[in-house]
């Protein structure tokens, strides 16, 4: 997705029928309050680690085809290596991973704060 284009969202799947693994997501910012769209990494009682460049989810990889080709994912952001996410936490990223102001700055993200799921 590109800066302009036009998504449709739904405000109650998630709600309804809860969040997925690779849910594309719009949630408020929680600095800004501004509404963003981020990838859904990982979810309520998970463990996230993060490994020379890859993401590791309860100590599997994840894979993530929606990557371009040779992404690397750093967790300098957290100044730590795991994270491990509490009742109604999302751990959310964008697929932009060098440029990405996301859940490795802000920490994860409550389900409170969620918006809707993108659909296409």
């Amino acid at each position: 997705m590109h800066e302009g284009d036009w998504r449709l969202i739904n405000r109650w799947r998630h709600r309804l029928l809860g969040v997925e693994r690779g849910d594309l997501v719009v949630f408020e910012e929680p600095h800004t309050r501004i509404p963003v769209i981020k990838r859904v990494v990982g979810l309520p009682g998970d463990i996230l680690h993060f490994r020379s460049g890859t993401v590791y989810v309860n100590y599997r990889e994840l894979a993530e085809p929606y990557l371009r080709p040779r992404v690397l994912t750093e967790s300098y952001w957290l100044g730590a290596e795991s994270t491990a996410l509490g009742e109604n936490q999302y751990f959310l990223m964008g697929d932009n991973r060098y440029l990405s102001l996301d859940s490795r700055a802000y920490g994860p993200v409550n389900r409170s704060h969620l918006v809707g799921i993108v659909t296409f």
